[in-house]
């Protein structure tokens, strides 16, 4: 390598180092947005800009997306988890997402609103990977993988969930519901007030 190739690559790198935005040839930036659907964190990591979480989630196998905070300095890298069905966004202030050009992304915020509901799913309920984790009578769900105060004997189907308490489907085209944290039996289990 001669001297006037390692300036050039040196100033590439510089210019890839310093810059202000997300290439557009790779991603698509959303400031004041973070993920509502269709896709689920991968890693977390450290970075100081928008452009430094782009390019770590362009050098991590299977990251097609990342959410970068600046508040936090914080850089979470997602997998996509149906490449047939859109990335959703929501706004969050303090937020800035990064979407691999090729796939396509919408603006959900407000559109389930409409109807009352606190948030919504895209096709079977058993793609919902929101993380609302309330019931209809606005009780809090327990946690999938606790046994109290209530015993869990069914679980989400997708066993990423297990450690969360969200509300989820444990069946493929069942309802969202979780257990309670009410301790009257007959409030054991309850439906969420999430909407298709």
């Amino acid at each position: 390598m001669n001297k006037v190739e390692t300036i050039k690559i040196v100033l590439v790198c510089i210019r890839v180092l310093f810059a202000d935005s997300v290439r557009d040839d790779y991603y698509t930036e959303w400031k004041g947005y973070k993920f509502q659907s269709n896709t689920r964190p991968i890693r977390k990591v450290t970075s100081f800009s928008a452009v430094r979480c782009s390019m770590k989630c362009l050098v991590t196998p299977a990251c097609v997306a990342a959410k970068f905070d600046a508040t936090k300095e914080d850089c979470e890298l997602h997998q996509i988890l149906n490449v047939h069905t859109p990335i959703m966004v929501v706004t969050e202030n303090s937020s800035v997402v990064i979407v691999k050009s090729d796939l396509h992304t919408e603006d959900f915020s407000g559109s389930w609103m409409k109807y009352g509901a606190p948030d919504c799913y895209i096709g079977s309920s058993h793609n919902y990977t929101g993380n609302y984790s309330k019931t209809v009578s606005n009780r809090d769900c327990q946690g999938w993988n606790k046994n109290y105060p209530h015993t869990v004997s069914v679980k989400p189907l997708n066993k990423d969930d297990h450690s969360t308490n969200y509300c989820r489907a444990s069946s493929l085209n069942g309802l969202l519901w979780c257990y309670t944290t009410d301790k009257d039996i007959v409030f054991r289990y309850e439906y969420c007030p999430i909407i298709p």
